[in-house]
């Protein structure tokens, strides 16, 4: 993500930002501030031969230093250092450790606690006891090199680091929020972001669409799609119709970043809801790479674009289910798309604009293939199509960069497989729907009347 991008993000999201970057700080400093302060103390012993017995090799340190530090762990030890303290000292809750930390026999003998009176006399008893133990006796002198001294400063928690990397945490996060509440109102307002960003027109939306074949597809106005597709599709034909009303012969080039993005889908749709009105409409394949306008249109690949010069262009045209609604498939290339769309394309679309037609150009995808921006450059219009489910902003600016640059007119951008809520099928329906056949209404037998009786003379 570019850093214009990730201010941009920033300042338009700063209450979030603002909000998780306090709660991170709040909860560092909480957890700095709210243990409480300990203190620690450490007492040293020195390990040595002894100097009364000259053959006794000084490894023997190494033997029983470790026998030293397991003797600190030993209740019955701790019990007969602490003997001589005061019961309140005893009683005190201290974090006791031993250590080489030399390695070369000089031992410490470290205490902590939250009560800063009570480390040094632990640390000093346990070293003075340690060095009346028999362990090693005869082989190693040990004596109190420097007795544990007061604290006068908590060792613990260190409260200047902890605050200063929730700091740092704050802001990571806090940036990695704004980033996310972005990317989440992409998703949710793409069609306001790119008109404000882009000053781009969003002709339509198309819903996500299951369970039809290829020939289907293309047919939206045949009753196949569900009818919140058909709708969309329609409006779709509206805005294209309205923005290109003063063109009264166009040709209309749609075209999307990469594969996969659902252009030929909307070519042919659009192809049919414009011929569905009378239009004569002329759809062209131009995606040599990949064809497949004759499968939505249940045709034939050859002859097609790459047979123009060996037959006329009226001859290549293939009809419709619509009688309005023609197509050109591509055929089969027998050299590289790009010189073949050169060589033929201008003179299909002068052919096609003369006949007064209504062209409808399925492109390749913009990104890595040389020809796409020569069809886009031909066209009057170019619409942009963009996946809702896996598009991204940058793309849809590098894609829009890319077709200003070749003189593309781009007259707005579709979003394909879109999840925003319409209105229920039913609403659609009412306007399709049938009156049923009411049968008429019986009238309701009367009961008899109960006779009265007659007055007797």
């Amino acid at each position: 993500m570019e850093l214009k991008n990730v201010v941009r993000a920033l300042r338009r999201h700063w209450l979030v930002v603002l909000l998780l970057f306090v709660v991170v700080v709040v909860t560092g400093s909480l957890m700095a501030y709210l243990p409480p302060d300990r203190y620690q103390a450490k007492a040293m012993i020195l390990v040595q031969p002894n100097p009364e017995k000259a053959q006794i090799n000084p490894q023997i340190i190494g033997i029983v230093v470790p026998s030293l530090l397991a003797q600190t762990d030993s209740t019955s030890f701790r019990d007969r250092a602490l003997a001589p303290l005061p019961a309140d000292l005893r009683s005190a809750s201290v974090k006791v450790s031993a250590a080489d930390t030399s390695g070369s026999g000089v031992l410490e003998i470290r205490a902590s606690s939250t009560r800063r009176d009570v480390v040094a006399p632990w640390a000093t008893a346990m070293a003075k006891q340690l060095v009346l133990e028999p362990i090693g006796q005869g082989f190693v002198t040990l004596a109190v090199l420097d007795e544990a001294r007061p604290p006068t400063t908590p060792y613990a928690p260190a409260r200047r680091p902890v605050v200063v990397s929730s700091v740092f945490l704050a802001m990571i996060i806090a940036t990695l929020g704004g980033i996310a509440m972005a990317a989440y109102r992409q998703r949710v307002d793409e069609v306001d972001e790119i008109r404000s960003r882009f000053g781009t027109t969003v002709l339509g939306e198309v819903p996500t669409f299951r369970g039809l074949n290829r020939q289907k597809r293309g047919m939206m106005g045949a009753g196949e799609a569900p009818p919140e597709v058909v709708e969309a599709l329609q409006g779709l034909r509206t805005n294209v119709e309205f923005l290109l009303a003063d063109r009264p012969v166009c040709s209309l080039a749609i075209v999307s970043a990469t594969s996969g993005e659902g252009k030929s889908t909307i070519s042919v749709a659009l192809a049919w809801a414009l011929a569905s009105v009378g239009i004569e409409v002329t759809a062209i394949d131009a995606d040599l790479r990949r064809p497949v306008l004759h499968k939505h249109f249940d045709g034939k690949l050859t002859p097609g674009v790459s047979s123009v010069g060996k037959f006329q262009v009226e001859a290549l045209l293939q009809s419709t289910a619509l009688p309005s609604l023609t197509f050109l498939s591509a055929g089969l290339p027998d050299r590289h798309p790009a010189e073949i769309l050169r060589s033929n394309l201008p003179g299909v679309l002068k052919s096609l604009t003369d006949r007064q037609k209504t062209v409808v150009i399925d492109c390749p995808p913009l990104v890595g293939l040389a020809e796409t921006t020569f069809v886009t450059s031909l066209a009057s219009s170019v619409i942009l199509v963009v996946d809702r489910q896996s598009h991204d902003l940058v793309d849809v600016e590098r894609a829009l960069a890319m077709l200003h640059d070749h003189g593309a007119d781009v007259l707005g951008v579709v979003i394909n497989r879109t999840r925003r809520k319409l209105p229920k099928s039913d609403y659609y329906d009412a306007t399709v729907r049938r009156p049923e056949a009411r049968t008429p209404e019986r009238p309701m037998p009367r009961k008899p009347e109960p006779s009265r009786p007659q007055p007797t003379r």
